[in-house]
């Protein structure tokens, strides 16, 4: 079982990483979608919604031994303001919802000790 747990702590290490990239992700999409690029920005939702799936799913794979402050439900529970975003193609509301619900949550999650 060492070899699952550091393979669990490689994958944490790496939902990390990944996460810097997901908020730099969204930091272009308000870009795009501030300056009026609609091609650029809708391309970019299923890149978002793919790697938050990613997220989740890293850590809860990991949640032995990720830091116990981390709540996937944080990320879960805006799922369905995303969704109807989605649906309703309300392109700012999706960006609102990231910028102000989605980053903050995974800025604290880079920061936590693993």
């Amino acid at each position: 079982m060492i070899e699952d747990k550091i393979l669990k702590e490689e994958t944490l290490s790496d939902a990390k990483d990944y996460i810097l990239k997901m908020i730099a992700g969204i930091h272009k999409y308000s870009e795009h979608l501030q300056n009026g690029s609609e091609v650029e920005y809708i391309n970019m939702i299923p890149l978002i919604v793919e790697g938050l799936d990613w997220i989740i799913n890293a850590m809860n794979l990991t949640s032995e031994v990720n830091d116990k402050s981390i709540k996937v439900s944080e990320l879960t529970d805006k799922l369905p303001m995303i969704l109807d975003a989605m649906e309703n193609e309300d392109y700012i509301l999706f960006g609102d919802i990231l910028s102000y619900e989605i980053v903050p949550t995974l800025e604290e999650w880079v920061d936590l000790k693993h």
